[in-house]
């Protein structure tokens, strides 16, 4: 009986244990440039989406746009979208890799430039993406 109860006390601190977030959040853009070492150029707001978090980590900057859109600009030429939809529309222009569920509308581009991968990518409870030429001119924007 002894075994049964050193046993379960075992079994009780295994599923306490939890996976370390490895996200930080900056106050400001200058801050998680400073922090990651990657510079980070992204547009004030986007469709009318004020920018307005961002948070890094190891490799990797991410700016939110109130919870609708994300970019991302990581080392390496991965895609560092963290998207793993299965998109049923997708356009290759000028380099940047666009997807989306509606044909013309996209969610979700990644591209490389520079030994940089980049991700512009819409919330997935959003149900509204963007023409080529409108992701296209937020693409230009973001170095």
């Amino acid at each position: 009986m002894y075994a049964c109860i050193l046993l379960a006390g075992c079994a009780e601190k295994n599923m306490n244990t939890a996976i370390a977030n490895p996200w930080t959040d900056a106050a400001t853009l200058e801050q998680m440039v400073s922090a990651t070492g990657i510079s980070f150029e992204v547009p004030s707001s986007i469709e009318g989406n004020a920018l307005c978090s961002y948070r890094y980590m190891e490799g990797l900057d991410e700016a939110d746009y109130e919870g609708e859109i994300t970019i991302r600009k990581g080392s390496g030429c991965e895609d560092v979208s963290g998207d793993y939809n299965e998109y049923p529309f997708s356009l290759e222009s000028d380099g940047v890799l666009l997807k989306g569920m509606t044909e013309g509308i996209y969610e979700n581009a990644v591209w490389s430039a520079d030994g940089y991968s980049y991700s512009i990518t819409m919330n997935p409870g959003t149900e509204n993406g963007f023409s080529e030429e409108v992701i296209l001119g937020i693409v230009n924007k973001v170095k």
